[in-house]
């Protein structure tokens, strides 16, 4: 005989049972497993020309910034936005990027009408801009003055006024103006229409730089120097490098261009090749601006210029540095040498690509370029650029104290690619020594134009007294007495007044995975003569180089009453 089935009424799992004791906490105890960490970037979208361009193909980006907690602003541990209009005397309401609806979007749409976006977009720019210049020179950047270095932070000011320009200080400050676009405005701008300067990335990141450069060089920023004309034009150039190298690293951009010009990037114009002989009918027919080549379209539209403010190109002319008497259209000149070796390793290092692609019965005409060879051009160039960028701000440590001319650039950029890599496989470095001459651009005090002589020549230690400084001591006072030991070998006068500027420490790791350490500084001779001299030390604190202001002759006919 069969049992009969017992009904058991079901039990809960035991993770789900209700404590029989009463006198267990009423609160359950947090459960197991991993606590939340804070994201290490904040996604946050930004225009990457400007708004003229609209949803125009890779105008529209997402950027990762470094993540921080923000106050309304916003405002983080080094960089803060103030919206105050001087125009209006009146704050405009600060956004939250901590705002959950907000941070769950990816920040803010982009709107030329919403001045929270703005708000966003000078943070997010000009965030990425000090990251990535601080990973280029290897330390975090600080304010320093002779003896002193406090932490950096920049203060930016979206609408700070009816002003036709963007303007820096060297305490951090930054102010970007709105104003009407003249009646001559050409492209998408309308005249009348009102431009704000802090929606062009160019822009934004042309006035970081500016502060950036002066933490890292103050020497080359003092009024005292400014005057000399080269100095100006160094310092427009750094600040328009950064914007127009930064615009390799958008690859939407880059893989449209190379579509457009056959993988033929520096070209000035794009689809020329599809309408030659024939005038345009329709507005697809107009060859349109590279953008990758022009600096701020739009704040050049707004003013009738239909380039941009400048250009990445300019004619090989060795006969302009001698007529350029305008920072800006000096520092172009140099500008244009860097890009000029930029694009021949460009073109160096694809050239066996094209080869092989037509060899495949290919025809690169048009916009007739595979995917695949599109994306390997697009690899080349962005590495090629990021190469070139990272010597470059590097190469600020290897430059002359106090004055220079553009020459001592050339030659502290060989200098510091060699410090990186001794074998230069890209042919980089004598790719800019022929950019450099073929634009008129001489070194100072070097016998002959090859590598090894533009190299700034190291020390010879059995003149100093001591060659090493004990990097473990901190004190400033090691730093003075080494250089007031060695003042008469550096160059200095027994007696003379000297501004020491603090010690700063770089860690790079070359390509090889070596790690490389160096110490950095600059002394200033406090007297009229208006000397000073750059110092490097190795990782064991031995002095490697110490790079003197340019002689007095190479700097007469380079004053700028103007700037």
């Amino acid at each position: 005989m069969n049992k009969p089935i017992e009904t058991v009424a079901p039990t809960a799992p035991a993770g789900d049972a209700i404590p029989p004791n009463p006198s267990w906490p009423a609160t359950p105890p947090a459960p197991l497993g991993i606590k939340p960490r804070a994201p290490v970037f904040r996604p946050l979208k930004v225009y990457a020309f400007g708004p003229s361009l609209g949803r125009a193909r890779g105008n529209i980006r997402t950027i990762n910034v470094r993540y921080e907690k923000l106050a309304p602003g916003p405002v983080g541990e080094r960089i803060a936005v103030v919206d105050y209009d001087g125009s209006r005397d009146c704050f405009y309401d600060p956004v939250d990027l901590d705002d959950p609806l907000i941070a769950i979007n990816g920040g803010l749409d982009p709107s030329e009408s919403d001045p929270h976006f703005h708000q966003q977009m000078v943070y997010a720019v000009a965030s990425e801009t000090l990251r990535r210049i601080e990973a280029a020179v290897g330390r975090t950047l600080h304010r320093r003055s002779p003896g002193h270095a406090v932490p950096l932070r920049l203060v930016l000011y979206p609408h700070a006024g009816a002003l036709t320009n963007a303007k820096h200080s060297i305490d951090g400050k930054i102010i970007f103006g709105y104003f009407r676009a003249e009646e001559k405005a050409t492209g998408r701008t309308v005249p009348g229409q009102t431009i704000f300067t802090c929606l062009s990335h160019d822009v934004v990141v042309h006035e970081a730089s500016h502060v950036l450069v002066s933490a890292l060089r103050p020497d080359l920023t003092e009024d005292r120097y400014l005057d000399n004309l080269d100095n100006a034009a160094f310092l427009e150039a750094m600040c328009d490098l950064t914007p127009l190298l930064f615009h390799f690293n958008n690859r939407e951009v880059v893989l449209d261009t190379i579509q457009r010009t056959a993988g033929v990037i520096y070209r000035s114009k794009m689809d020329e090749s599809d309408h030659q002989g024939a005038a345009p009918r329709i507005l697809a027919e107009l060859a349109s601006n590279n953008p990758l080549l022009a600096l701020s379209q739009d704040f050049g539209d707004a003013l009738g210029q239909a380039s941009g403010l400048r250009s990445a190109l300019a004619a090989a002319d060795p006969a302009a540095l001698e007529r350029a008497t305008e920072p800006h259209e000096r520092g172009a000149i140099m500008v244009a040498a860097v890009f000029d070796a930029l694009f021949s390793i460009y073109q160096g290092r694809t050239i066996d690509l094209f080869r092989i692609y037509r060899a495949g019965g290919g025809q690169s005409q048009g916009n007739d370029v595979p995917e695949p060879l599109a994306n390997r051009l697009c690899d080349e160039v962005e590495r090629i650029a990021n190469r070139v960028f990272n010597m470059c701000w590097r190469a600020l440590d290897y430059c002359p104290a106090g004055q220079l001319v553009l020459g001592d650039f050339l030659r502290a950029f060989i200098t510091a690619d060699y410090e990186y890599i001794r074998d230069d496989p890209w042919g980089l470095r004598d790719a800019m020594m022929q950019a450099f001459r073929l634009r008129g651009i001489k070194p100072a005090n070097a016998p002959f134009f090859s590598e090894d002589t533009l190299r700034w020549p190291l020390v010879d230690e059995t003149r100093l007294k001591s060659a090493t400084l004990e990097l473990s001591n901190d004190s400033p006072g090691a730093l003075r007495a080494f250089v007031e030991g060695n003042a008469c070998t550096l160059g200095f006068g027994a007696k003379a007044k000297l501004d020491i500027y603090p010690l700063e420490t770089v860690r790079l790791t070359a390509p090889d995975d070596t790690p490389q350490s160096t110490s950095v500084t600059q002394v200033i001779e406090t007297s009229a003569r208006a000397f000073g001299v750059a110092l490097v030390f190795d990782g064991a604190g031995r002095l490697r180089y110490a790079i003197p202001s340019s002689p007095a002759d190479d700097l007469k006919g380079r004053r700028s009453a103007s700037y």
